[in-house]
């Protein structure tokens, strides 16, 4: 009983904690990071410079980020619409 039970919670919390991303129209809240340089840069400060951020988190563990990482969709973006 008690492992059909935790069983079931591990569904359940597995059920909402799956999806990341945010609905479709939906804003971003605002934060601060901070690069390997101590540099720190505000989300709602480079959006009012009328720049465009995206934002990929992924990590070589999880397999289908790093597939995607591995596409170099990003870095294609960057060539395509980056700085020059």
């Amino acid at each position: 009983m008690k492992k059909s039970l935790l069983l079931l919670l591990f569904v359940f919390a597995a059920h909402f904690c799956a999806f990341a991303q945010m609905a479709p129209g939906s804003t971003a809240p605002n934060f601060t990071v901070v690069d390997i340089n101590g540099q720190s840069y505000t989300l709602y400060n480079i959006l009012d410079q009328g720049k465009t951020v995206y934002i990929d988190f992924f990590a070589t563990w999880c397999g289908p980020c790093w597939n995607y990482h591995s596409t170099h969709a990003l870095q294609e973006l960057w060539e395509q619409y980056g700085p020059s």
